[in-house]
């Protein structure tokens, strides 16, 4: 996959308008290429993409400029924010200089996850923001198609199974995926009695997306 390498040179170019041949020179078309037979999108079923279409948006970067106005989609299957010029698609790189990319009524973050090393970074969108921040993660799996077997139907290359995490950030310390109820309480050790109090009385559960917002904005008055 080529990729741009220089996030700050894009949108310098971009919002100077400099000529047209200068831009096709330092950017890459991203190439999406899957599975053992390196097969393109418009050849496999479904769609990596969280929403296929480009939405006009912004981006902040971590010097805090902001670049509004920016075709993004997100590909929850490479983990990366993809951006249109023309007919292209083009990366954003690097990943790390993302600090927020709002767009289609979504905020996503780049950020770093426990257990922290540096493979352990990703794109998360925003929930709900505060000392407590909840995040979801997206992932869809790419398939290979399946080669006949006796009278079974095989089934064709193919992204699927759309999986959705949740995750916790306390005073923008790496995420924590909230997979157990201990997960949650131990995040929120400092007011573990109160939290394990409201979550009794008002019956929620860590398995839902609302009533983890409830819980975290709770935190958040705390």
């Amino acid at each position: 996959m080529k990729q741009l390498t220089i996030l700050f040179f894009l949108f310098f170019i971009l919002s100077t308008g400099l000529k047209a041949q200068i831009w096709e020179n330092i950017e890459y078309p991203v190439m999406n290429y899957y599975g053992l037979k390196k097969m393109v999108l418009k050849d496999i079923q479904g769609s990596p993409f969280l929403d296929p279409q480009y939405v006009h948006g912004e981006v902040t970067i971590r010097n805090g400029s902001t670049y509004k106005d920016v075709p993004l989609r997100y590909n929850c299957a490479d983990d990366i924010l993809e951006y249109k010029n023309g007919d292209k698609s083009y990366e954003i790189i690097p990943k790390d200089q993302v600090r927020r990319a709002e767009f289609g009524g979504r905020i996503f973050c780049y950020l770093n996850y426990a257990p922290v090393h540096a493979q352990n970074r990703g794109y998360f969108q925003l929930l709900t923001e505060g000392k407590a921040s909840l995040y979801v993660r997206y992932h869809i799996t790419f398939y290979e198609s399946d080669d006949p077997k006796g009278y079974a139907t095989p089934k064709p290359a193919r992204f699927d199974d759309l999986k959705e995490t949740y995750w916790i950030s306390i005073d923008g310390a790496p995420v924590v995926e909230i997979s157990k109820k201990n997960d949650l309480l131990n995040l929120f050790s400092d007011r573990k009695k109160e939290m394990q109090d409201f979550v009794s009385e008002q019956k929620l559960s860590y398995k839902k997306v609302e009533d983890l917002k409830k819980i975290v904005r709770y935190y958040n008055t705390l």
